[in-house]
């Protein structure tokens, strides 16, 4: 079966989940395990709206009314959570990389472990995994609710970037990038989309730590002058790959950030990319850590923090 659309992913995972169900007599977390399958299963049990298809499925697996209630919530799943459609496609059309992109569009990579590496957009801090590039799906609101989409000056972006005393209060040390913001450079090359995306960025606001195992968390922010800027520059950087990327990342399930999120690791790091009103974040890690738990609050930190700037806040958010 091809997954190229969403009825053929939605079909596919529920046949699966169907067969899972006859092999164990009603139990599919005994053959599903951790597997995607397994994750997509349990998110199923987890949510309220979802849980009776599912449990409808191990009492009467045939039914096609049950099929068809489990084809709607797996459906809805698939939609919320786009990073995981995208996992469970690659089980039945392994991605394609796109050609090859190369050059630094906008200035330097300000986390350890990054520099040599071909960039993508400012500061060069994305790497963007290959296999994220077929998400066609739009997850969330333009605009978290209750909230503003508001431009941030310089001073505003600098607000945004944490510091020391945001982070836990068990020896973490500054790292190999201080606190910078600057406007980014856009004449580094790259494809026509991640020219025209980097030109409407406004300010570039990078930052580094280092935790007790000496691991190095990067912070980036990309101010835009627009939510429609923001989602060009999200867009943008989901649009782009590289070889490397393609061959040594993957996208693994994390806990949706912001309006838009994506997130892929390697052996080495791992890397959360979201969209959060007029800015694009990046918050990553590298050197030795690949568990995506790690990695959360820290994501979290970051979009609070742009949230409430552009809600004409203060940014007091912190990781304590």
């Amino acid at each position: 079966m091809t997954s190229g659309s969403g009825p053929d992913l939605v079909g596919a995972v529920v046949q699966a989940l169907a067969r899972a169900v006859g092999q164990t007599g009603g139990n599919p977390a005994a053959v599903l395990g951790a597997d995607l399958l397994g994750q997509a299963w349990q998110r199923l049990l987890a949510q309220p709206r979802w849980a009776p298809a599912a449990d409808q499925l191990t009492r009467t697996p045939n039914d096609p009314q049950t099929l068809r209630n489990l084809s709607l919530a797996v459906g809805e799943l698939l939609l919320s959570d786009p990073l995981l459609a995208e996992a469970l496609r690659t089980r039945w059309a392994p991605f394609v990389p796109p050609a090859q992109f190369a050059g630094t569009v906008a200035g330097r990579v300000p986390a350890p472990g990054r520099r040599g590496r071909n960039a993508a957009i400012a500061a060069g801090v994305l790497v963007v995994v290959g296999g994220l590039i077929a998400l066609g799906q739009v997850f969330g609101s333009n605009q978290l609710a209750g909230h503003h989409a508001t431009p941030l000056g310089q001073a505003q972006v600098q607000q945004v970037l944490p510091v020391l005393a945001d982070l836990p209060a068990n020896g973490w040390s500054a790292g190999d990038d201080p606190a910078d913001v600057h406007a980014p450079d856009c004449s580094g090359g790259g494809t026509a989309q991640l020219t025209a995306a980097c030109k409407v960025i406004t300010d570039v606001g990078t930052v580094s730590f280092k935790d007790p195992g000496g691991t190095a968390i990067g912070f980036s922010v990309f101010a835009t002058g627009s939510s429609a800027q923001a989602r060009q520059v999200y867009d943008a950087l989901l649009s782009a790959g590289t070889s490397e990327s393609a061959a040594s990342a993957s996208p693994i399930a994390f806990p949706t950030v912001g309006e838009r999120s994506v997130a892929y690791a390697s052996a080495q790091s791992v890397e959360v990319i979201t969209e959060v009103g007029t800015t694009v974040l990046d918050i990553s890690y590298a050197t030795g850590r690949t568990d995506a738990g790690y990695l959360a609050p820290y994501a979290r930190l970051l979009v609070s923090r742009s949230q409430q700037a552009q809600d004409g806040k203060t940014p007091d958010a912190t990781v304590r």
